[in-house]
């Protein structure tokens, strides 16, 4: 494990930079990303992974079987409001 990966806010932050750098631009060359679009991700943990889809105003759902891991997005997502 990596010293990125026990900091949570910033592994949170890398992950949310890194889809909005690569993730959305892909799948904007397929289809329209925007409010009517809905996004699951399995395994999130923190979800920084649809931190992009939130600001882009879809629906997202981000599931994990660690709750603690919930609890912290939670946090993450509660603090950027």
């Amino acid at each position: 494990m990596q010293k990125r990966h026990k900091n949570k806010q910033q592994y949170f932050d890398e992950q949310a930079r890194t889809t909005e750098k690569f993730i959305v631009p892909y799948l904007s060359d397929l289809t329209t990303i925007d409010s009517n679009t809905t996004v699951l991700e399995i395994g999130c943990a923190e979800a920084g992974n649809i931190k992009p889809f939130v600001d882009l105003g879809c629906k997202v759902t981000g599931i994990d079987i660690a709750c603690g891991r919930i609890e912290l997005a939670k946090a993450f997502y509660k603090k950027r409001k």
